[in-house]
């Protein structure tokens, strides 16, 4: 028995404009515009992004520092996730590794995200993460696991009444709070 590597997950996505949606997403963070994020395009269960090497993103000696490689490498497999969930889902990074290869040492870094599990309550994604020089060249710098937490929105949620992931349990905290309270 053989098997093609790396293994993808191949599926449609569930939201016909997911690279418009997706590009405005990053478009509205402060934080990503802050460190100049760009999405150099959008696949179904694929993300690729690129920062420019700027004076903020720069580490001790002359490159990017290693949390700028996690940081968008974490962007990138969370978003290659997002690319596959409906119109309005949202994501919030639970955890996430990332493994330093070779230096980052070039004028951009780009992270090329991809989906390993895709799931309604949790995600996972991974990204390898390449520091490009003046010339081109491209020298992988970091890989990145991701695992995310998915939020839903109320009209994708499973009809079994459980938790969407949409605001999880605030309202219901809250009532079951002010009941208890007026209760007391």
């Amino acid at each position: 028995m053989t098997a093609d590597f790396p293994a993808r997950i191949v599926a449609e996505p569930r939201n016909p404009a997911f690279r418009e949606d997706g590009a405005k997403r990053l478009a509205l963070h402060p934080i990503f515009r802050a460190i100049g994020l760009e999405v150099v395009s959008l696949d179904p269960g694929q993300a690729v992004i690129e920062i420019p090497l700027t004076e903020s993103q720069e580490g001790p000696v002359g490159h990017f520092a290693a949390g700028s490689v996690g940081t968008l490498g974490d962007v990138a497999a969370m978003h290659s996730v997002l690319t596959l969930q409906p119109r309005d889902t949202r994501m919030a990074t639970l955890d996430f590794t990332v493994k330093m290869c070779a230096p980052a040492k070039g004028v951009r870094l780009r992270a090329v995200g991809r989906v390993m599990q895709l799931g309604r309550s949790t995600s996972v994604g991974a990204a390898d993460v390449y520091a490009i020089a003046e010339d081109g060249a491209a020298t992988l710098c970091g890989a990145v696991l991701a695992t995310g937490r998915v939020y839903l929105p109320r009209a994708a949620a499973p009809d079994s009444g459980q938790d969407s992931g949409q605001d999880a349990g605030h309202d219901s905290g809250q009532d079951a709070g002010r009941t208890a309270g007026a209760a007391a």
